[in-house]
């Protein structure tokens, strides 16, 4: 069931499974909001492809459409998208160790030296930033001197290099993972 496929594709990196929410076989699936108005992941499943991402990257066998329902079920499946709080609940419900900080570069830097991706909330400005107008989270997965890489749930045309500092202007909160052990990841 390509729904609830848990491989991952191309398009991303670090080692971390790459998925897109816009992915023709899940982008027309719902996203509901929790109060069951009806939306679709393509429309809006940013923060559960992130979700997905990141626990693949620690060895979670979990899918994009999981995480979704997990979200909606939960309460964190609202108008505004998928709110902060589900990333420590999820990951909690997942056994793995999380923590939300500010979304600096030192956090990020920080945060990907160890080894584990991270997910970063952010709202673009307009610029050379990997996030949307309207907010969007995106999976860090390595950095190297005033890069970081990002795996992009819109799709592998917007994941890549970034500058830290166009990444670092529009982000607001990080959340960074335990449980890989395996030291620096390389992008």
């Amino acid at each position: 069931n390509k729904e609830d496929d848990t491989s991952g594709g191309n398009g991303g990196f670090g080692g971390v499974p790459y998925y897109s929410q816009n992915d023709p076989s899940i982008a027309g699936l719902p996203y509901n909001l929790s109060n069951g108005q009806y939306d679709t992941m393509g429309n809006r499943g940013c923060g559960p492809t992130a979700m997905a991402m990141a626990m693949g990257g620690l060895g979670k066998a979990v899918s994009p459409m999981s995480m979704a329902r997990d979200a909606t079920a939960g309460g964190y499946s609202t108008e505004v998208g998928t709110t902060p709080d589900f990333f420590s609940a999820e990951a909690s419900k997942l056994g793995v160790s999380s923590a939300q900080s500010p979304a600096t570069a030192s956090n990020i830097a920080g945060g990907l030296m160890g080894g584990n991706p991270i997910i970063i909330q952010g709202r673009s400005s307009g610029g050379t930033s990997p996030f949307t107008s309207k907010g969007h989270y995106v999976v860090g997965t390595g950095v190297s001197g005033t890069k970081i890489a990002i795996n992009d749930p819109r799709g592998p045309e917007f994941s890549g290099l970034y500058d830290i500092s166009d990444v670092t202007k529009d982000a607001t909160n990080m959340w960074s993972f335990g449980g890989y052990g395996g030291g620096k990841r390389p992008y």
